[in-house]
């Protein structure tokens, strides 16, 4: 015999790991068993739609407007106003030439996407996402919202 054939042959590490995930594997494939105190643990419930008049700025630049107000918005166009500090928000129905709203999810919400705007709140230090309070303003025919802090 000669020394070459003497020699073991190298031990390749994948078959070895592999060998051990497939044991594991076998060991935890059985019943779970588990000592957990459930009471512990926070129980999450499925989402639902915000109620209000409101309307928020997101990071993408879309601007949403509540399904109570958005409901109200016959031609589905509008105007969206902001005061110089971006802490008063206006929304203007119009006929034509505005922003045409979108519905978005299961709440009925509306949403436009105005970049400007998200660009205006962070050029204010106003954190995004920015949400306001809106009212509707009798003398003016037009939602009036306040920035929410």
């Amino acid at each position: 015999m000669n020394a070459r054939t003497l020699a073991a042959a190298p031990v390749d590490p994948f078959d070895e790991e592999d060998r051990k995930l497939q044991e594991r594997a076998r060991a935890e494939s059985g019943p779970v068993k588990t000592t957990l105190d459930l009471s512990s643990f926070i129980k999450f419930e499925p989402g639902r739609s915000i109620k209000g008049k409101w309307l928020s700025v997101n990071t993408r630049g879309e601007v949403r407007i509540s399904h109570e107000i958005s409901k109200q918005i016959q031609t589905g166009c509008i105007e969206l106003l902001m005061n110089a500090v971006g802490t008063i928000v206006v929304i203007r129905e119009v006929e034509r030439g505005g922003f045409k709203l979108w519905s978005v999810g299961k709440n009925g919400a509306a949403c436009l996407t105005c970049r400007a705007a998200k660009r205006h709140l962070i050029g204010r230090g106003i954190k995004i996402p920015a949400r306001y309070e809106l009212e509707w303003d009798e003398s003016l025919q037009v939602w009036v919202g306040r920035l929410q802090k």
